[in-house]
């Protein structure tokens, strides 16, 4: 049996290996990685579900000269990815993460003219 936050940690690491070589930072000790590209951020964050142990993936750019909450771009790249056990959990939440990876890069490429 997983202990009680065992998958929290295993979306850390694999957010942390995936992220932080693009020079994301983690916020805090949450599940929210963000990148400061001057006039925008983008946001990665492994959502978790109100009714089980997992993640959903939400990867968004953040316009800092928008009031909050008027972000129209809010794509979910994956889909929730439901914790059963460690083994069961890495190998998706690693690809997870690389998805994340691949997300930040597209939307740096898609927004680098602002």
């Amino acid at each position: 049996m997983a202990k009680q936050n065992e998958h929290g940690r295993l979306i850390a690491t694999a957010a942390k290996a995936a992220l932080a070589p693009l020079g994301l930072r983690r916020v805090g000790q949450s599940r929210c990685w963000i990148s400061d590209e001057r006039y925008w951020t983008i946001w990665a964050e492994f959502q978790p579900s109100a009714w089980s142990k997992g993640s959903y993936l939400n990867v968004r750019p953040n316009w800092l000269w928008l009031r909050y909450g008027a972000n129209d771009h809010h794509p979910r790249p994956a889909d929730f990815i439901s914790f059963e056990s460690v083994e069961q959990f890495k190998p998706p939440i690693e690809n997870m993460a690389s998805i994340a990876a691949q997300s930040v890069i597209a939307m740096r490429e898609r927004f680098r003219s602002l």
